[in-house]
């Protein structure tokens, strides 16, 4: 692939990738990709100290996955590893400082994921135990805003049951470990604090129609996202999905 609608020229983007059936019913897979980011008008020219010489980052990706399905379960594992070039973040000299733009010498970022998932007929059918682990590791100086701030341990569990015949529930609990820090409304900076989220989803389905109704963050747990941002509590929201034509 060839990008040309950047600010310093063409880019290549090469893609390469393996993939081999390890067993009968397991497969091995390899990629290595390369890509690129050019800056945006906010990190040009807007907030904070102004850089508008900044170019574009770069990264090279390499990601490993195995699969293995034996009877009513799937399991898959990810391994992957980023290595990033004149990654662009807001960055602090000293705490007294104001926010400024400019571009982190190397970033190099190391992930893992497990899934496994259980699939059955009758009153339950389906099982997921998931879970995520990332970690990073910055070559720079300063106070980092958003580049050391990522979701390092992430669990999961949920369980989908069927009654009624029409009828589903799935039920899931998250456990979330965010890394890094943010600044509190007193401009106060705090280590992010690992939580707990509980969201459900009732669903209804008859031929081409699907009405649902989902419940997010049942246990109204207090907590902030990427950057600092404060999420909301409990929340409901529905919809009605109509699937046309044959399945």
């Amino acid at each position: 692939r060839i990008d040309h609608h950047t600010r310093t020229g063409t880019e290549w983007v090469p893609q390469a990738g393996i993939s081999l059936r390890a067993a009968r019913d397991g497969a091995l897979k390899a990629m290595v990709s390369k890509g690129f980011r050019n800056p945006v008008l906010r990190e040009l020219y807007m907030f904070g100290v102004k850089n508008p010489d900044l170019k574009p980052e770069r990264a090279v990706t390499y990601r490993f996955a195995a699969d293995y399905s034996r009877g009513r379960w799937n399991v898959s594992a990810r391994l992957y590893y980023r290595d990033g070039h004149n990654l662009i973040d807001w960055v602090k000299p000293s705490p007294e400082a104001d926010w400024e733009s400019c571009q982190i010498t190397s970033l190099d970022t190391y992930g893992a994921e497990g899934r496994a998932v259980y699939a059955t007929e009758g009153f339950l059918r389906r099982l997921v135990f998931s879970y995520g682990y990332l970690t990073q590791s910055k070559h720079s100086e300063g106070i980092s805003k958003y580049a050391l701030d990522y979701m390092r341990h992430k669990a999961a569990v949920s369980a989908e049951v069927r009654f009624l015949r029409r009828f589903s529930f799935v039920l899931t609990g998250s456990v979330y470990d965010r890394a890094g820090s943010y600044a509190d409304r007193e401009g106060v900076m705090r280590d992010y604090r690992p939580y707990f989220l509980l969201d459900g989803r009732l669903a209804w389905e008859k031929g081409c129609c699907r009405l649902y109704v989902d419940v997010t963050n049942l246990t109204d747990t207090e907590y902030f996202d990427f950057g600092g941002l404060r999420m909301p509590g409990t929340w409901i929201s529905g919809g009605v999905v109509l699937t046309l034509g044959r399945r």
